[in-house]
């Protein structure tokens, strides 16, 4: 149960880091492609590790699994969308 609000909390605390990010239009641009390099390589591992590991882990395990790869998910898209919207 610690690990499933520690994890919610992590994405929550990002999500408004993402949303309210000040600074120059550089500074800006530069964390965007970090932030998203790290969400996407987070979900794409996650999905590697949930698909190898499937039979081996419990069913919290998976719980906690699938919730970090929709948070990832989710992150990812925002900072996607966000950078979309600042190029057009």
């Amino acid at each position: 149960m610690e690990s499933l609000i520690f994890i919610l909390g992590i994405g929550i605390l990002c999500f408004i880091y993402i949303k309210y990010l000040v600074g120059s239009a550089l500074y800006k641009k530069i964390k965007e492609v970090v932030w998203g390099t790290l969400f996407v390589s987070n979900f794409l591992s996650s999905i590697f590790w949930f698909s190898i590991s499937y039979s081996f882990l419990s069913n919290q395990e998976r719980i906690l699994l699938m919730i970090s790869i929709l948070v990832s998910a989710s992150l990812t898209i925002q900072i996607v969308l966000k950078y979309r919207n600042k190029i057009t």
